[in-house]
């Protein structure tokens, strides 16, 4: 009984610390992307009558950036179909078998497996009709909605989806294939350093119909 009850604490202390990892994995994967936008509101804030507009306007950004985070790494299992899902949670290693003998071996191929699938798996955030669709959003919350909440939400979206950018300049293919598969643009630096610097000026504008 004593055994089994220590074979249990191992269990669960071993799942603790493969959820800490993970969780550490995730935090480092999107520091540059959290970075950003504390320098982002770092300015903002200079430019905030109302201490309270700014509480809101950070919690809004936190969750604009959350929102994205949250599809990439979870939400997006249970809006996939059944097969895909199955699949990923097989590369997760959440329905794979034990390895055998060689350990390492197996862990950097299942790996290596699930970075080729997460490339290609569906992912809302991700799909051109989103990117499309936060053009409309952003200028309506930004120009009517009065909310420094839903303006803080699409201005942690924008600057999730401008480090993105930033980061993949000097790999177009990366983004193009992530963001826009299924739009016809040659994925060139050229072509992304032009929708980078658009869709940089466009953020920038949106401001001032909030400053004015």
């Amino acid at each position: 009984m004593i055994d089994v009850n220590k074979e249990n604490n191992l269990e669960k202390s071993v799942n603790l610390s493969d959820k800490k990892e993970i969780n550490m994995e995730i935090l480092k994967k999107y520091m540059w992307h959290l970075i950003v936008a504390a320098g982002y509101l770092l300015i903002v804030f200079f430019f905030t009558k109302d201490i309270w507009d700014f509480v809101k306007l950070v919690i809004g950004v936190l969750l604009g950036i959350i929102f994205i985070i949250a599809d990439e790494e979870y939400l997006y299992k249970f809006y996939q179909d059944d097969s895909d899902l199955t699949k990923n949670l097989i590369d997760e290693n959440i329905l794979a078998p034990e390895p055998e003998e060689d350990y390492q071996f197996a862990t950097a191929v299942q790996e290596i497996e699930k970075v080729e699938k997460k490339q290609s798996k569906f992912i809302v955030t991700h799909s051109t009709l989103y990117l499309l669709s936060l053009i409309p959003t952003a200028l309506f919350v930004f120009t009517s909605s009065g909310s420094f909440l839903a303006v803080g939400m699409i201005s942690g979206m924008f600057l999730f989806l401008l480090t993105e950018m930033y980061q993949t300049l000097k790999m177009p293919t990366t983004f193009f294939k992530k963001y826009f598969s299924l739009v016809r643009i040659a994925p060139t630096q050229q072509n992304m350093s032009g929708i980078f610097v658009i869709t940089s000026l466009f953020f920038i504008l949106l401001h001032f119909f909030v400053i004015l």
